[in-house]
């Protein structure tokens, strides 16, 4: 009989840590936050509306990360949530790429 191989444990309870806050959406006075966490598979995206328990979500690569928190954000601004900044942030973990043409020219 063969047994399963399994993570050994250590792998398992590695402590994640905040990479960066995806967004921030508002709907009068509550507010709802989408923050990326390191995870062992990938990344963790959690969402938390006014302290709520998260809603969590562990996704292996950084294009299904963006995609998820992307979903999260159209769904709930679907339901009249809206962000109050203007700031892009798929920009803080993936910033573009600068070439040769793309500098602003005096």
């Amino acid at each position: 009989m063969r047994t399963k191989r399994v993570a050994p444990q250590r792998q398992l309870h590695i402590r994640p840590a905040l990479l960066t806050a995806a967004w921030v959406l508002h709907k009068g006075p509550r507010a709802a936050r989408c923050t990326i966490w390191s995870h062992p598979l990938g990344f963790e995206l959690r969402l938390v509306c006014d302290g709520s328990l998260p809603r969590i979500r562990t996704c292996r690569t950084p294009e299904g990360m963006v995609q998820l928190q992307a979903r999260w954000r159209a769904a709930m601004e679907a339901q009249g949530w809206s962000r109050k900044s203007q700031g892009t942030p798929a920009g803080i973990l993936f910033p573009r790429a600068r070439g040769k043409g793309s500098r602003a020219r005096a």
